[in-house]
């Protein structure tokens, strides 16, 4: 049976701060990225790249030495794309039974690039490769939780 869920935690790091000493959402956005893009890894080994983001708020400001903890969801399959949920919380590191905030929160669409596994790709050869993206991208968004 293939996973459906991932998670992880990383206490954050000093370089990753910004000039007003908490995280730049592009380092949140980042470490969503690369949740997503494991778990649509290890649901299907294959090569993906992100094809669409949708949804994401930033709604929290980690600063330095706290717990960040990821967790990801796939909720929606096609041949050739897999799209999740993410969500980040942070926690202080020195309280290991502290209440979690949330940080961050999106979808995720990866977007399958080469030709192995059930997932089928999209190819330089398609000449309606926009255009399947897009049909993938709107079932997605028909089918995505709106809460």
């Amino acid at each position: 049976m293939r996973p459906t869920e991932l998670s992880f935690e990383i206490m954050l790091r000093p370089e990753w701060l910004n000039g007003s000493q908490t995280y730049h959402g592009g380092e949140m956005l980042k470490l969503m990225d690369e949740l997503c893009g494991s778990l649509a890894t290890v649901y299907d080994p294959r090569t993906y790249v992100t094809g669409f983001i949708h949804g994401v708020s930033l709604s929290g400001s980690p600063t330095v030495r706290n717990i960040i903890r990821g967790h990801a969801t796939i909720c929606y399959t096609t041949a050739r794309t897999v799209a999740m949920e993410v969500t980040l919380y942070y926690r202080k590191r020195s309280e290991l039974q502290a209440e979690e905030k949330i940080c961050a929160h999106g979808y995720y669409v990866f977007v399958a690039t080469d030709g192995t596994g059930p997932i089928q790709p999209y190819t330089q050869a398609d000449g309606d490769k926009a255009d399947r993206l897009k049909k993938d991208i709107a079932a997605y968004l028909q089918a995505a939780p709106t809460d």
